[in-house]
């Protein structure tokens, strides 16, 4: 811009430029709580159809019922079941039943997994040297917090150490334990 108005027009657009400035400060805006959101997704999966081929007959059908047998599906996994089992079979009943209620007087359910409203089927293993001392334990099956729950339950037991009729220098066991919610708010609601 040249000539006479180059001054004036600029100091129009700096005092409209000031007077926005000056009302915007002015306005407040309201503040948002920030929470977490939780968004659930649900993934749907189209079967594609096969075209239909012009000028074939559809196959006829017999009038008979065809009786299938269901077999068992190779595929499926069978669930383990709650409870202690030993790795190895030479371990007396009553020595194992030490062993479970030992552990038992130690399992508790994790404060987070309450809050998260966390529940279900919890798998470990671990090892014992002949003195009843734990060597490791780890999680084979079920959700992380509940696995390392069981495992610190495990790994503050009181284990009897090994029978002597054991000739074995460390033993392995699988523990199964089932967190429920609903037991949860019985045992609360008795205090």
């Amino acid at each position: 811009m040249k000539g006479k108005w180059r001054y004036p027009v600029a100091f129009l657009v700096a005092c409209a430029f000031e007077f926005l400035l000056l009302s915007f400060s002015e306005i407040k805006f309201p503040e948002y709580k920030k929470e977490p959101v939780q968004v659930m997704v649900k993934l749907t999966l189209f079967e594609q159809k096969e075209p239909k081929k012009v000028g074939v007959k559809p196959k006829v059908v017999s009038k008979r019922k065809k009786i299938r047998k269901k077999l068992p599906s190779k595929g499926k996994k069978k669930q383990p079941s709650e409870g202690l089992k030993p790795k190895e079979g030479n371990l007396p009943k009553e020595y194992v039943e030490l062993v479970r209620k030992s552990i038992e007087e130690n399992i508790f359910y994790p404060e987070v997994a309450y809050a998260q409203g966390i529940e279900g089927l919890s798998g470990v293993e671990f090892e014992i040297d002949s003195s009843g001392k734990v060597l490791n334990c780890k999680i084979v099956s079920g959700n992380e917090i509940l696995g390392k729950a069981t495992c610190t339950a495990v790994k503050r037991s009181d284990i009897p150490p090994l029978p002597s009729s054991v000739k074995a220098k460390k033993v392995g066991f699988q523990l199964f334990v089932r967190y429920s919610l609903e037991s949860v708010k019985k045992w609360i609601s008795q205090e």
